[in-house]
């Protein structure tokens, strides 16, 4: 009879042990929804504020970019034909953020010749010397150039990227997130089929 009584108190234990488990899944499944449901909100309120920015308006052809060696070129210069990827970010954008988004970038490019050439990086620092600091410190050897011109791109407060093409119109706005790790290379991807198949840089 004690053994039956401990063996039901067993069970009664692990249905509640069971139970308390499914509802701490459902509580972090709910609180992970709630996350993303907020980022997503971010997203779209930053996504309304840069097309009400943005709309209608081009890239100046004529901004002036500098590369990591000093040397200057206007933007139409860079831009070659067809098609790019754009990746803004500020020295004011979050530090994190926006190397983590670079640090993807790298990846993607060193294994994809055509992400490599479809793809402009443009900073906005106020001394060229603290970007060039900032991609020896990291490591990042690809090209970042730092625009001169505050008229080609306002700090919008995070890193976004945008698709140019010859009309020099912002398109396929992305901003990306630490919390959605994958979501820069589907949009990459993504943007490369939809646009970049035929691209051909200067």
């Amino acid at each position: 009879m004690l053994a039956v009584t401990i063996i039901s108190a067993c069970t009664c234990i692990a249905i509640y042990l069971h139970f308390q488990v499914l509802r701490s899944e459902n509580q972090t499944r709910t609180n992970r929804l709630e996350a993303l449901n907020q980022i997503f909100t971010h997203n779209f309120q930053n996504f309304n504020r840069l097309v009400l920015r943005y709309a209608n308006t081009k890239v100046p052809s004529n901004a002036i970019l500098v590369d990591s060696n000093g040397k200057e070129s206007e933007f139409r210069d860079l831009f070659g034909s067809g098609k790019r990827i754009v990746f803004y970010f500020s020295e004011r954008n979050c530090d994190v953020c926006v190397k983590s988004e670079l640090r993807k970038l790298k990846n993607m490019i060193a294994r994809d010749i055509m992400i490599e050439r479809s793809l402009l990086v443009i900073s906005k620092y106020n001394l060229e010397r603290s970007l060039k600091a900032f991609k020896i410190s990291n490591k990042f050897d690809f090209e970042i150039y730092n625009v001169r011109d505050d008229g080609l791109l306002n700090d919008v407060g995070s890193p976004f990227y945008f698709i140019i093409d010859k009309e020099y119109l912002y398109k396929e706005m992305l901003f990306p997130f630490k919390d959605l790790p994958n979501i820069t290379e589907m949009y990459i991807n993504e943007m490369k089929k939809k646009y970049l198949t035929q691209v051909k840089v200067h």
